[in-house]
């Protein structure tokens, strides 16, 4: 009996000494639960590839999360393909679009907000377009320019300046032609492409000088027929009687391989292109300049790109609010995004080498305050209805109907220029 009441006191002592009382062993812990997140990316140009930067880097941090990515080109599909997704109910639960897409798809309802410290992350003008009534809708990760970029060689054979008014361009373009060269290289084979450059010249004429003339435009109280409109029209008339012949067939892969080539002097696009030229001719001077506006005070323009936003609908809120702290505070990553799309930054503090090509341009522009953002045309008519405008001027080059005809149609669809007035 002794020494059961011996065996039963050290056993008494070992579970005091321990400091706990004697349990089951704990049963090997559970693997984390698989989080699936779909996701719908945009692509522009330039993005091709970075996708998988970004899709790598979250799953190497996020070892729990796989993602159902789904890349549709941004310029011809995205629109399209996000107003389906959210029509059917299965709004994807990462979105990456551009800055314009936060307006444009705001009033849906298919828009999460985001926590006030990841804007944080951003600089002001970036947190600014991603923002709606004071909360943040969309993370602005980084930016494009566009203007006329050009080959600063045959600008110094020439003896020509940096043109700031409209007479001064058409007197280079008139003397290009004189002497057999091409003035403007384009593609006008794809309809973003039209779309793009009517806009560059609305925000110079138009929208740098009304800024709510869109919202006049939905009133009534303006319109494409009679108001400087036209003269942006007008203006793309002009690129298409100033470019190749075939220029109806040319893509812009084969425009910029012609521009490198020196096939053309002038390329009113954006800074997509960089990437092309320092691939395939590095040694090029290049540099870029705003497209002359009818008062000679044209600004270059900032167009803010890769966009992160979270459908509203999303059960994975707080994960990807986590998902985008780390991809926003990932200094390494941004730099190469950047470099590899020839992008410029929107993160606080984060220096990047890219644009070299035209960097130099592009500070001096900045610095003199001639450089504006293509939200103040964008946020005014949405990109599905820039994109029926286009194909309506594109018949028009094409010789199928008036030019008059083309703007009182656009007139006609005056209410499909946003969202909220649909």
């Amino acid at each position: 009996m002794k020494r059961v009441w011996l065996a039963m006191g050290l056993l008494a002592l070992c579970a005091a000494l321990s400091g706990c009382a004697i349990v089951p062993a704990p049963e090997a812990p559970r693997q984390e639960e698989k989080v699936l997140l779909t996701v719908l990316a945009g692509e522009s140009t330039s993005d091709p590839g970075m996708a998988d930067l970004i899709h790598e880097r979250i799953e190497k941090e996020f070892p729990n999360v796989e993602l159902e990515w789904e890349n549709v080109d941004w310029g011809e599909r995205f629109s399209v393909r996000l107003n389906a997704m959210i029509s059917s109910g299965e709004a994807p639960d990462i979105i990456i679009g551009k800055a314009q897409d936060v307006q444009a798809f705001y009033p849906t309802g298919a828009l999460g907000v985001f926590p006030q410290k990841l804007g944080d992350h951003l600089v002001d003008e970036a947190a600014e377009a991603g923002m709606i009534d004071g909360k943040l809708y969309g993370l602005v990760y980084n930016q494009l320019y566009q203007g006329v970029l050009y080959n600063k060689n045959i600008f110094w054979r020439y003896n020509f300046e940096v043109p700031t008014t409209e007479e001064e361009l058409a007197a280079i373009v008139d003397r290009l032609q004189s002497v057999g060269r091409t003035p403007f290289a384009a593609h006008f084979q794809e309809t973003w492409h039209t779309g793009n450059i009517l806009m560059q010249f609305a925000i110079g004429d138009v929208f740098s000088k009304e800024p709510d003339w869109g919202d006049r435009l939905r009133a009534g109280e303006v319109s494409f027929a009679d108001s400087a409109y036209r003269r942006c029209a007008q203006k793309v008339v002009y690129q298409y009687q100033n470019t190749w012949n075939d220029a109806m067939q040319v893509t812009q892969s084969e425009s910029d391989l012609r521009f490198a080539g020196e096939e053309a002097v002038m390329y009113l696009g954006g800074s997509w292109s960089v990437q092309a030229l320092k691939s395939v001719a590095p040694y090029r001077k290049i540099g870029i300049f705003p497209y002359p506006n009818a008062t000679g005070d044209a600004k270059l323009i900032a167009e803010p790109n890769i966009t992160f936003m979270k459908g509203a609908t999303t059960r994975y809120d707080a994960l990807i609010d986590d998902i985008f702290e780390m991809l926003l505070a990932d200094e390494e990553l941004a730099q190469t995004v950047c470099a590899f799309t020839q992008t410029d930054t929107c993160l606080k503090g984060v220096t990047v080498d890219s644009l070299d090509m035209i960097r130099e341009d592009i500070e001096r522009y900045r610095e003199a305050g001639r450089i504006v953002s293509a939200s103040i045309g964008n946020n005014q008519l949405i990109w599905a209805f820039q994109y029926d405008c286009a194909e309506l001027l594109l018949a028009h080059l094409r010789g199928e109907q008036t030019l008059d005809d083309v703007l009182d149609q656009w007139d006609a669809l005056r209410t499909q220029s946003s969202t909220q007035a649909q």
